[in-house]
C-alpha cells in the first residue's frame, strides 16, 4: 500500500465521507506519515495521457537523393545545372504508447503524424567542361517528450505515473549539397 503525507489526510478523509475526490492522488508523493490512501497494485491503466513538457534536442537529417546532374559537362561558361522537385516527407515520433500521438501533439504543437510536401530547388553556375550534381535531404526538428497515462483504481486511487519518453522528429526543410568536378 502508499503512504501519503499529511497534506493528504483531509483529502482521504474526504473521500471516506463522500466517497469522491476532488483531485488526483499520486502516486510519487513523498511518504511522511502512516495514512494509507491506496495500493498501487489495484490501479489500471487507462487511455488518457499527457505530455509533460518539450525539449528541443536539435536538427537530424534523412539521407541524400540527387535533385539535379551534369555527369557530361557544360558545354560553355556559366552554363546553369538546376533542379526542382517535390517531395513529401512525415513527422514522426517514436517510443510512444499506442494512443498518446495526441497528447504529444498538443504537447509540442504539431501533429507528430503529418505528412508535409516542399518544393526542393537549387541551382549551379558550370564552367566549361566542368560536371555537376546537386543532392538534397530532409531536415528535421528533433524534440524530446516525457508523458504519463492516467491510472484509476478501485478505492478512487486516480493518479498519472510516467510512461516514457517520445522522440519526435518534425520536416522543416531541406539542406543541399552542390558538387562540381573536372
Amino acid at each position: 500500500m502508499k503512504k501519503v503525507n499529511k497534506l493528504y489526510a483531509g483529502l482521504i478523509s474526504t473521500v471516506i465521507a463522500f466517497g469522491s475526490l476532488a483531485m488526483p492522488v499520486y502516486a510519487d508523493e513523498p511518504v511522511n506519515d502512516d495514512i494509507i490512501a491506496c495500493d498501487v497494485g489495484d490501479c489500471n491503466p487507462t487511455g488518457t495521457f499527457r505530455g509533460t513538457s518539450s525539449t528541443y534536442t536539435g536538427l537530424a537529417y534523412g539521407s541524400f537523393v540527387v535533385l539535379a546532374s551534369n555527369v557530361s559537362g557544360a558545354s560553355s561558361n556559366g552554363q546553369t545545372l538546376s533542379g526542382t522537385r517535390s517531395y513529401t516527407y512525415s513527422n514522426s515520433v517514436t517510443g510512444a504508447i499506442s494512443g498518446s500521438q495526441d497528447a504529444i501533439s498538443a504537447t509540442v504543437g504539431f501533429s507528430v503524424t503529418a505528412s508535409q510536401t516542399l518544393t526542393a530547388s537549387y541551382a549551379i553556375t558550370l564552367n566549361k567542361n566542368q560536371k555537376g550534381r546537386i543532392s538534397v535531404r530532409p531536415i528535421y526538428e528533433v524534440y524530446s517528450v516525457p508523458y504519463q497515462r492516467y491510472w484509476v483504481g478501485t478505492v478512487d486511487c486516480n493518479f498519472w505515473k510516467y510512461a516514457g519518453t517520445a522522440t519526435v522528429r518534425r520536416f522543416v526543410g531541406y539542406d543541399y549539397l552542390p558538387e562540381t568536378w573536372y
